[in-house]
């Protein structure tokens, strides 16, 4: 199959059903339009170098691509588009946002001056060290065993900001106001870069750029095509700061650098020895009361049509 046909054949398989009312659109172009191309040499049945030969007549349409069928059904792929002149040409609502703001890890609670004993009654002596929220202590503190701290009457505030879980924005389906579907005709071909068209040409088209249709097209219309259409929608969830009481808790292990956990505890008035060994190393991780995020969507783009082409169509 010659190269000109096989892209025609390529371009075609991506087309499906419409009808369309070229009366009411009026003829544009052919006969009106200077400088219509002309329809070429008519060659019915000229081979196709051993391809299937063209049951019709031979034409050469220039740069257009077709022909193509705005009534026939049953295209496997589809060419999509809308009309130029329609206002608008499609709708697309914004963008949404599906995601939700959680708290963070670190909660941005104040710090916790605790008081290390070398004693599991916490009655001991000991030294107070001030500890931030999310690091690893490993007090110097000679046969530390046990801590305490001086509970306020409420947990301090949260001071961090949420976070969001990065879902994407939903895009809702573009909707053409003046739809076309079409589809390509059979892969009867012709010889060089003339395509074939069929004894009754009623109903066809072409598609090609913004140029004077040829002779037997002579029903013309701008067009946009689905594929072309850009969509630059999107969606950002901005998330508010936390609310949230800091709850005091600390995590403790049996190791310096905070690798080995031993226990998860709410911290009481005392925490005293794990399993008979001595603490060597605690985080101070707070948990979050009555935790609240707030979300805010912020859509953003829109949907840009693509170049325009003309739809040039038989009488």
């Amino acid at each position: 199959m010659p190269a000109r046909v096989a892209q025609i054949v390529v371009a075609a398989l991506c087309l499906s059903a419409c009808t369309l009312d070229f009366d009411a659109v009026g003829p544009i172009g052919g006969a009106e339009a200077q400088g219509a191309a002309p329809a070429g040499g008519a060659s019915a049945g000229a081979p196709a170098g051993g391809g299937t030969s063209c049951n019709g007549s031979c034409v050469d349409l220039g740069s257009f691509t077709g022909p193509f069928s705005l009534d026939d059904a049953g295209c496997q792929a589809p060419v999509v588009g809308g009309y130029a002149d329609s206002d608008p040409i499609f709708s697309a609502a914004a963008a949404s946002c599906t995601c939700a703001c959680e708290p963070p890890t670190l909660l941005g609670c104040p710090s916790v001056a605790l008081k290390l004993h070398d004693e599991a009654g916490c009655d001991g002596a000991g030294a107070t060290i001030e500890v931030a929220e999310g690091v690893c202590v490993a007090p110097e503190v000679e046969g530390f065993s046990a801590y305490s701290f001086d509970r306020p009457a409420t947990g301090g505030p949260a001071s961090s900001t949420c976070v969001s879980d990065g879902a994407p924005a939903e895009k809702p389906t573009v909707e053409l106001t003046a739809p076309f579907t079409a589809c390509a005709l059979d892969e009867s071909s012709c010889a060089g870069s003339e395509i074939c068209l069929p004894e009754d040409s009623t109903g066809l088209c072409v598609l090609g750029a913004d140029e004077p249709c040829p002779e037997a097209f002579p029903l013309r219309r701008m067009v946009v095509l689905e594929s072309e259409l850009v969509d630059g929608r999107d969606c950002q969830c901005a998330c508010g700061p936390l609310t949230a009481t800091c709850t005091p808790a600390f995590v403790l292990y049996d190791d310096g650098g905070c690798s080995a956990v031993s226990a998860a505890q709410l911290a009481p008035d005392c925490i005293g020895p794990l399993d008979s060994t001595q603490i060597e190393g605690l985080v101070y991780q707070p948990l979050a009361s009555g935790a609240g995020c707030e979300t805010q969507e912020s859509p953003s783009g829109e949907v840009v049509a693509g170049p325009s082409h003309a739809l040039c169509c038989s009488t």
